[in-house]
């Protein structure tokens, strides 16, 4: 029996794409990264240590980062931003917004 994406947190990349080439399978691939880390701070019942932790590992990882890679870094998982909005608002090339991210993800790997 097949229960793709039947399980919590899961995604079924298969149907993500739905026969159209507009973004949802980039969406898809980045969901767990987006998850994996938290942007933001003070969940509410969380240890107080937990989100300090989250916030030096956070701004650590960032700093590894050059300036243009932070910024697509964040752009992308931060504000969900596509890789073709990210090119436009930059006015650079998507290839080029699609190597910093790669380069700044490789980065970030390290702090998971």
């Amino acid at each position: 029996m097949n229960r793709t994406g039947s399980r919590r947190d899961t995604t079924d990349y298969d149907s993500a794409d739905n026969g159209d080439k507009d973004g949802d399978v980039e969406l898809a691939l980045a969901d767990p990264y987006r998850r994996a880390f938290n942007w933001y701070d003070g969940r509410m019942g969380e240890n107080p240590q937990n989100a300090v932790e989250r916030r030096e590992t956070r701004e650590e990882m960032l700093a590894d980062m050059t300036d243009k890679q932070r910024e697509v870094f964040i752009l992308y998982y931060r504000d969900c931003m596509t890789q073709d909005e990210i090119a436009e608002m930059l006015g650079i090339a998507k290839m080029s917004v699609n190597e910093r991210l790669r380069y700044a993800l490789a980065k970030a790997k390290k702090f998971f």
